[in-house]
């Protein structure tokens, strides 16, 4: 009977021996693998990693001890190479890293967006001030070249520049040829891709509660709407042939309706997908969301950079989505859990 307690107590000591001397072998372990928090704040964060269409080649911004700089790399060692020269902390953010159509050149922009005085960024105070501007360097290197102030520049495959400022769309030829030229077009745009061929630019033309979706014609420099209503419509993609144009709707809501966040109350946020054909700017619903608060449009995926649709082989659409849906043409419909779904227009 007494056998029991003196086995537990056994163990209890073995246990507790084990225990001890296990911290005595850990701690040390921990002191060798210590760090400050200087090296926590100065640890290298890369980020906007983007690829060339005509050639093996990538860049993408690398922030070390606050100095942000681009760096490539190419087939077939992809050994990395600093591109840029801002060797400063001065605060300024690279970003929106684009390859021309034969990948010789890069496009970003410095800087960041202004507040709602009208100031950039300027952490450093520098009198000189700070903007937000388009640049382009050679993948040889050099010493970048200004396009324009703005931000979000998209080239052609025709190297024409289109980028954003003070919500206008602007225009410039890589090669400085000609000066950079606006697009007078009422609202505040935004979301400009051009079609694969360059000879359009289609964008998102914001109206305050509604917004459209413009497409540019480079040669007849016209700009047409498309299926324009009092809805939401965003997120333009071109087809791979840039005869169709997909878009997301969100329908209207009251005018007193409240928005924004901590204001908003919780409520469903419904979309739907559209296609329009761009030679007769007719347009179709090819799927809508269900109508509960858990199929509300993705903006988590559409704010990241990862885009809520996209046009994938065979001319289907694809998207990444958590919630239920109804293709229109075939009345399928699904419930997901974060998993892309290939639709046919």
């Amino acid at each position: 009977m007494q056998t029991q307690p003196r086995i537990k107590r056994l163990t209890a000591v073995i246990v507790t021996a084990f225990a001890v001397a296990l911290f005595f072998l850990v701690v040390p372990m921990r002191a060798q693998q210590s760090f400050t928090l200087e090296q926590v704040l100065s640890a290298p964060f890369p980020s906007d990693l983007t690829a060339a269409k005509s050639a093996p080649r990538i860049a993408w911004v690398l922030d070390e001890k606050g100095k942000r700089n681009i760096y490539v790399a190419e087939a077939p060692d992809f050994k990395a190479r600093r591109l840029t020269s801002y060797m400063e902390e001065d605060g300024q953010e690279l970003s929106a890293l684009q390859f021309s159509a034969d990948a010789n050149t890069i496009v970003y922009t410095r800087g960041g967006g202004k507040n709602r005085t009208g100031q950039s960024p300027n952490p450093t105070s520098n009198p000189a001030g700070a903007e937000e501007a388009v640049f382009q360097i050679s993948w040889r290197g050099g010493d970048p070249q200004k396009i324009d102030a703005g931000h979000g520049g998209e080239i052609s495959n025709k190297g024409i520049c289109a980028y954003l400022r003070d919500g206008e769309l602007w225009l410039a030829p890589l090669d400085g040829k000609e000066k950079p030229v606006q697009l007078f077009v009422r609202g505040a745009n935004a979301e400009h891709h051009w079609s694969t061929d360059g000879s359009k630019l289609a964008f998102v033309s914001g109206r305050g509660d509604h917004s459209f979706i413009g497409i540019y014609d480079v040669s007849s420099k016209t700009v047409r709407f498309v299926a324009a209503s009092v809805d939401t419509d965003s997120n333009p993609q071109w087809s791979a042939d840039g005869k169709q144009l997909a878009f997301i709707r969100r329908p209207a809501v009251p005018r007193d309706t409240p928005e924004g966040y901590f204001i908003e109350p919780d409520r469903p946020h419904p979309w739907t997908i559209w296609v329009a054909d761009v030679a007769t700017l007719n347009a179709k619903e090819i799927w809508h969301s269900g109508r509960e608060l858990q199929d509300s449009f993705p903006y988590m995926a559409n704010d990241t950079g990862g885009g809520v649709i996209h046009w994938a082989a065979d001319n289907k659409i694809a998207l990444l989505f958590a919630g239920s849906g109804r293709h229109a043409k075939t009345s399928n419909s699904w419930k997901l859990r974060s998993r892309a779904v290939v639709l046919q227009p």
